[in-house]
């Protein structure tokens, strides 16, 4: 993907951030993260096509609605076009111009990596997803505690049409990793999962699908 191929601050994108992000975490733990705490992301462009602060976007979007303060926010761009992008507009946050689950492992072999909120934004079909998903469940599971994580992934693109985000969790128990993360960590699986329209005025093309995490002794879900 490049820059400018999707509008990221959408009413859509911001009424999914809402309900799948900010209100999950806020009903498991506080109205803000922890100052200690980390929000890392498949952030993709926070910034605009000119590498200024753009509002509306997650960055944007998870500080003014107080979640979380300059400085805990860890976003993760493989394009580097993209990545640039958001390190001009915002150079007081924390950038990774590399894959997630790398980004995440170094930072935990360092001694960095403390998560409260991670988002799995996939641009993949379940069948394609699942296998990247289990991974990152199974090392959080292994580092981490007190978080969530959400898991998006492409429900119906033009001929591809799963039905219902049951067939995604169907996908991720065919994965070691992800059976490893649900037997061995405290996560909760939220009973409802979270579908919309995908971004823009062509959005109706695809349906996007959020399953939810909480990792913790007791959990709110909604």
């Amino acid at each position: 993907m490049k820059a400018g191929d999707k509008d990221w601050s959408c009413p859509k994108k911001q009424k999914a951030r809402w309900e799948t992000i900010i209100s999950q975490y806020q009903s498991n733990f506080s109205q803000s993260m922890p100052k200690e705490k980390q929000y890392w992301s498949m952030c993709s462009q926070c910034a605009d096509d000119h590498g200024n602060p753009s509002e509306g976007r997650e960055l944007s979007q998870m500080v003014s609605g107080g979640l979380i303060s300059q400085g805990q926010f860890h976003g993760v761009e493989i394009n580097k076009g993209i990545h640039d992008l958001n390190v001009s507009a915002y150079p007081d946050e924390n950038w990774h111009n590399k894959d997630m689950y790398q980004a995440m492992a170094e930072a935990h072999g360092v001694g960095e990596f403390n998560p409260g909120i991670v988002n799995l934004d996939l641009i993949q079909t379940p069948e394609t997803g699942a296998s990247y998903i289990s991974r990152c469940m199974a090392l959080l599971t292994a580092t981490s505690t007190d978080l969530v994580v959400i898991a998006n992934f492409i429900l119906r693109k033009r001929f591809y049409n799963t039905k219902s985000g049951d067939y995604a969790v169907e996908a991720l128990n065919r994965y070691p990793q992800f059976r490893y993360a649900m037997t061995e960590g405290k996560w909760k699986m939220c009973e409802s999962y979270y579908s919309y329209d995908g971004t823009g005025d062509t959005g109706s093309r695809t349906w996007m699908g959020s399953l939810i995490f909480v990792q913790k002794e007791t959990t709110a879900c909604s």
